[in-house]
């Protein structure tokens, strides 16, 4: 499993890699989370897109309809919970349900907690990734979450290089995270973007564009019956990144890839994700 960058760095050395037979239903409840098609197609890696219909360059898909695909590894810790849920999805019926809780009242921190589902192609540097979901953000706390993510690096050692979503209840923020530029080496994390809206209680499909061989990154939401091929409202358009890592290994994720909390701090969050695709362009 790749260690993420930054902040992601610390909480990914205390990861355990779930076996993803073992998970089960989800109870969350979401009362107005509305249900419907959409064309992510079923779950399984392809480089030819074959079986993600409307992504003829996708090289993995997953639309949950028969739990996690294969091809995924679970990450889940510090009281972090992943599940296959039917109590909100846009394409039934099964969603991704991603959780962390609130930080205890005392004792050492920061604490660390995620829940992801990642892929990771070893030995294949994709230089210009396009992830797309369909995101429900139905909790969300004063601690920022990072959302899914697109990442280069290596594994072993892990190093790694990317840009993700961050969101709490106040703001949000597109980071990229991993940044080598310290004179000693350590990985710092950089603002891309921050101050846009995105809606709760609400599916929303989520396009994050990172081209790391042209140094952009780009994002943008829509809503989840936009066809493929349609032009997306930007939230953030394409922005200069300071890639610091070129690869061998492209590591997506879908879900919390990681929380950073202090005891006592309210962060706990919950979403929802529904028909990922991950696009090599």
């Amino acid at each position: 499993m790749a260690a993420l960058g930054a902040v992601g760095a610390l909480a990914a050395s205390c990861s355990i890699v779930t076996d993803l037979t073992s998970l089960g239903g989800g109870d969350a409840s979401v009362s107005d989370a509305p249900s419907g098609d959409a064309p992510a197609g079923d779950a399984q890696p392809t480089d030819s897109g074959a079986s993600c219909p409307g992504y003829p360059l996708a090289f993995a898909c997953d639309d949950f309809h028969d739990g996690f695909a294969p091809f995924w590894e679970a990450s889940v810790y510090g009281g972090g919970s992943l599940s296959p849920s039917a109590a909100a999805f846009v394409s039934p019926p099964l969603a991704l349900l991603a959780e962390t809780p609130n930080a205890p009242d005392s004792g050492g921190g920061p604490l660390e907690y995620g829940a992801s589902l990642e892929y990771d192609r070893i030995g294949v540097a994709t230089q210009h990734v396009r992830s797309s979901y369909n995101l429900y953000l139905d909790e969300l706390g004063d601690r920022s979450a990072a959302i899914g993510g697109v990442y280069l690096g290596t594994s072993p050692p892990s190093q790694t290089y990317g840009v993700v979503l961050y969101v709490n209840a106040i703001t949000n923020a597109l980071i990229e995270d991993g940044l080598n530029d310290q004179a000693d080496g350590a990985s710092t994390a950089n603002s891309i973007a921050s101050g846009f809206a995105l809606p709760t209680q609400k599916w929303t499909r989520i396009v994050l564009d990172v081209d790391f061989a042209a140094g952009t990154a780009s994002l943008a939401a829509t809503d989840p019956a936009t066809p493929p091929d349609a032009a997306l409202p930007y939230l953030v358009p394409p922005t200069p990144i300071h890639a610091t890592l070129a690869g061998p290994s492209t590591f997506v994720y879908a879900g919390i890839s990681y929380q950073v909390a202090s005891p006592g701090q309210i962060n706990a969050t919950r979403v929802y994700v529904d028909d990922v695709v991950f696009e090599s362009l």
